[in-house]
């Protein structure tokens, strides 16, 4: 496959994976995943040698993300990721994006705006109710450390 995936095969590649895919009962999809996974591990073998045998083995776990993730990145970039999959504890939290809207940034504005109370937004709408409030409560508690 070629090295950018931008780039689509040639027609001889396109072949190989159509006759991979048929004999092993898959679609040409899952061929062209597994050809990324394996990218990926055997840039951690040269840059690890010794991993590419535990990952085939099940001894080390790795994620499909993160193979194809080490298989797209530039050279400069691998040593961050292979660090990232070694201490998975060490990686960023994923933004939620659905549609398109970032939520952590959304829920980060929500907070903000949560400090303030909704009677300080909207102090018109919120008096009358907190009259009531406090002369319900004076009217129950006997003591102003009760209310």
């Amino acid at each position: 496959m070629c090295q950018i995936d931008t780039i689509p095969p040639t027609s001889a590649e396109a072949s190989i994976r159509k006759q991979i895919a048929e004999r092993n009962n898959v679609s040409e999809s899952y061929v062209v995943r597994s050809e990324k996974f394996m990218r990926g591990v055997e840039i951690m073998e040269q840059m690890m040698p010794g991993t590419k045998e535990k990952i085939l083995s099940g001894q080390f776990k790795v994620r499909d993300t993160d193979m194809h993730r080490l298989a797209r990145a530039d050279f400069p970039n691998r040593k961050q990721i292979v660090h990232e999959i070694l201490h998975p504890e060490d990686r960023s939290a994923p933004q939620k994006r659905i549609y398109g809207i970032n939520y952590s940034a959304l829920e980060a504005a929500v907070r903000r705006i949560s400090i303030f109370s909704i009677g300080d937004l909207y102090p018109h709408l919120c008096a009358p109710i907190e009259s009531h409030i406090h002369h319900f409560w004076r009217s129950c508690c006997t003591t102003p450390l009760q209310w």
